[in-house]
């Protein structure tokens, strides 16, 4: 005689049926605390974007870097029929 059938639960705690579907119950609690979680940190990269838009309104919007800028002063002489022409400007 087989022990299996002295005992009638053994074979329900002990197929491979059993252990399947104890742990896909335990994966779908699972992922409750993991939904959750990634709830949080949508809303806080959400906030963490709010408050990077919220200080560029008050403290500056889109700067401009240019590099110095070197002005030579010259002068230019341009000859005319009735005489020469001094023209000053800025290189």
């Amino acid at each position: 005689m087989d022990h299996t059938e002295k005992n009638p639960t053994y074979n329900i705690k002990n197929s491979a049926t059993f252990k399947m579907a104890t742990i896909a119950f335990l994966a779908l609690v699972l992922l409750i605390p993991a939904s959750l979680i990634e709830s949080l940190i949508n809303e806080r990269l959400l906030r963490r974007n709010s408050v990077i838009d919220e200080i560029n309104d008050k403290w500056g919007n889109i700067q401009t870097i240019a590099g110095p800028i070197i002005t030579i002063p010259y002068q230019k002489y341009i000859k005319t029929d009735n005489g020469s022409q001094t023209l000053r400007s800025n290189f």
